[in-house]
């Protein structure tokens, strides 16, 4: 049986906590639901997910759909697109089956990209032979720029087939997906007459017609700081931003947004990426335990805390476990997370 492999490469970067993260879990696990349901769909669609943040990783391997299970998203600081991109390239070549004269291989794979950031990594080399070798024919590469902090100036590097999504909301990213599983269980039927598969613009989906700034690196629209909650230990990342236009370096706090999978490991590489008090501006509570406020330990990690006086507070820190004495300081310099 020939298949269709569709791989889609998701960002999980701590930029997509809250409810863009979530709304992917949702919209992919609606899309399956959908391709199951589609006979044509059901015998030749294999599908793979890729993430990544600080690193890229295999999410689930190739997989027939009606085995295909889907784990949690894991978040970290870091958009490492380029890896991302080397990792998808490996895969391709080494579990899409070519026709040989004895035999028809797999039908021309499907790579859906979706990122809300621009990369931290070195990217650029891994687009250009990406584009090459597949972009230009060898597979169905669509990429997808989500919010106003994703450039599409560099994922035209890696496919001429851009969609601009210029919101990050649940109904933005489920109706991409609702689009890719059409889009896929559509080709499939195709797939009879010997037609590849084609993500087509459709109504509601607007392919990006404007370039934007390339930036290298996505530290100037938003801070985050990853931190704790006192009560319980939970994970979430506190969320600033910096609107468009504003001529100082201050950041008003947005949200925060709890995050049931965490992965810390990248913090000891982004230690030297420090942002004062002075230019954050306001707090947003804690998600989990609604502290209105968040202080550092001395072991330089971040948690929330309860409102106090003049007189300081004494807490025991969730991250190293140990008690303190904490005072209102004027500024500090706390350390902040790729993106």
């Amino acid at each position: 049986m020939r298949r269709l492999p569709v791989y889609l490469v998701i960002d999980c970067s701590e930029s997509m906590a809250g409810e863009a993260i979530q709304a992917v879990e949702e919209g992919i696990a609606k899309m399956i639901s959908q391709l199951r349901s589609d006979p044509f769909a059901l015998e030749t669609v294999w599908l793979s997910v890729i993430t990544f943040s600080y690193h890229a990783k295999i999410h689930v391997r190739l997989s027939d759909i009606t085995t295909f299970v889907m784990p949690p998203f894991v978040l970290a600081s870091g958009t490492a697109f380029g890896a991302a991109i080397a990792l998808v390239h490996e895969r391709i070549k080494t579990e899409v089956v070519k026709s040989t004269p004895e035999r028809k291989g797999d039908w021309k794979p499907v790579v859906f990209f979706l990122t809300d950031g621009n990369p931290t990594d070195q990217w650029q080399a891994n687009a250009d032979k990406f584009k090459r070798e597949y972009s230009n024919g060898g597979a169905n590469v669509t990429a997808v720029a989500c919010g106003e902090d994703a450039s599409t100036s560099n994922l035209r590097r890696l496919t001429d087939k851009v969609i601009l999504a210029q919101d990050l909301d649940s109904s933005t990213v489920k109706g991409l997906f609702a689009w890719v599983s059409a889009s896929i269980s559509s080709g499939s039927m195709a797939l009879d007459r010997s037609k590849d598969v084609s993500l087509d613009k459709t109504e509601g989906v607007a392919i990006a017609t404007t370039i934007d700034d390339a930036r290298s690196i996505d530290l100037d629209r938003q801070v985050f700081l990853q931190s704790k909650c006192l009560k319980n230990g939970s994970h979430y990342v506190m969320r600033f931003r910096r609107q468009l236009g504003s001529a100082d370096e201050r950041y008003q706090a947005i949200a925060s947004h709890a995050v049931a999978n965490f992965d810390d490991t990248a913090a000891k590489d982004s230690a030297g990426l420090r942002v004062s008090t002075a230019n954050l501006l306001g707090s947003s509570p804690c998600p989990v335990c609604k502290n209105p406020l968040w202080a550092m330990c001395r072991c330089g990690r971040v948690h929330c805390c309860p409102a106090f006086g003049s007189e300081g507070i004494n807490l025991t820190c969730p991250w190293c476990k140990k008690s303190d004495h904490y005072n209102i300081l004027q500024h500090f310099d706390v350390g902040r997370g790729f993106g």
